[in-house]
C-alpha cells in the first residue's frame, strides 16, 4: 500500500479542499500520460503578489478562510496517512468565480507519500522533498526518519508568509552537483535560526542523531536569537501570533 503512485492517490482521495483528479489520458503513440483537474482561476501565490503590489496586507477574513482550508485539507490528507510533501502557495489553488467561489484546492501530489508503516525510510526513494523555503529544519539537517510535521512546518511558512507579506526563510539554495545530490544547505538554515534561534538539544530530542547534526559547527553560537515576535508584531492578534508559533 505505500507503492501507490501520486495518479492513485489522486483517484482514491475526495475533499472539498483537494484538487480533484477528473480524467487520466493515456496516449500509446507519444507514450504520455495526461492528468486532468479542476480549473482554478488563481493560487495563492499570485494572490500574495497582488497584495505585494498595492503594498497592503491581505484581509484578515480572507487570511482567515484561506489559512483554515489549508489546514483542513491537509488534515483530511494526514488522517488517510497521506504526507503532501510539496506545501507552498504555488500548490494552493483558490476558485474563482461559480459555485466553488474562495474555495482553496491543495494541489500538486507529485511528492505525496503514504507514511503508514512504510516498508523503508521515505528517504530513500526520494533524497529532496518540499520546496527549500518551506523545507523543514529537521529536513534539511538530513533527518532520514520525518512525520507530518514537515507539512505543518511549510504551513507555518505559508502563514506567516501571508501575514508578512514575504517569505520569511527566503534562503539562497545550493544546487544538487552530480557528486552531491543532497547538499548541505547552509543560507536556508541561516535563515531560520535568524527568526527562531538556534536548535538545542534540550529542546529537541534526537537532534544530535542528524545526519548533518555536526554541519551545526559552522554557525556562530551567539549570532542567532529568537526574533519572530518583532517581525510579525503589529501584523496579526496575539491569538495569529500564537497559531503560527505552534507550528515552528
Amino acid at each position: 500500500m505505500n507503492t501507490r503512485t501520486p495518479a492513485q492517490l489522486c483517484r482514491e482521495l475526495s475533499h472539498e479542499n483537494i484538487v480533484a483528479l477528473a480524467e487520466v489520458i493515456l496516449d500509446p503513440i507519444e507514450k504520455s500520460i495526461s492528468m486532468v483537474f479542476d480549473y482554478a482561476e488563481h493560487d495563492l501565490l499570485q494572490l500574495l503578489e497582488f497584495y505585494r503590489e498595492q503594498t497592503q496586507p491581505m484581509p484578515d477574513a480572507m487570511t482567515k478562510s484561506i489559512l483554515w482550508q489549508i489546514i483542513n485539507g491537509v488534515s483530511y490528507l494526514h488522517a488517510n496517512w497521506v504526507l503532501h510533501r510539496d506545501l507552498k502557495p504555488a500548490n494552493i489553488l483558490i476558485m474563482g468565480d461559480g459555485p466553488e467561489k474562495g474555495v482553496v484546492k491543495i494541489a500538486d501530489l507529485g511528492l505525496a507519500r503514504l507514511f503508514q508503516a512504510p516498508l523503508q525510510p521515505l528517504v530513500v526513494a526520494d533524497r529532496v522533498v518540499v520546496t527549500i523555503w518551506y523545507r523543514s529544519p529537521e529536513l534539511l539537517l538530513g533527518a532520514k526518519h520525518y512525520t507530518k510535521a514537515v507539512d505543518l512546518w511549510s504551513i507555518g511558512c505559508i502563514f506567516g508568509e501571508v501575514l508578512n507579506g514575504q517569505s520569511l526563510f527566503k534562503g539562497k539554495e545550493v544546487k544538487p552537483q552530480q557528486n552531491n545530490r543532497n547538499p548541505f544547505q547552509q543560507n536556508q538554515l541561516e535563515k531560520v535560526f535568524e527568526y527562531l534561534g538556534m536548535p538545542q538539544r534540550e529542546r529537541w530530542n534526537g537532534l544530535n542523531y542528524l545526519a548533518e547534526y555536526n554541519q551545526l559547527q559552522r554557525f556562530p553560537r551567539n549570532k542567532y536569537t529568537y526574533r519572530l515576535d518583532e517581525v510579525i508584531s503589529g501584523k496579526t492578534s496575539p491569538q495569529g501570533l500564537a497559531l503560527l508559533k505552534v507550528a515552528r
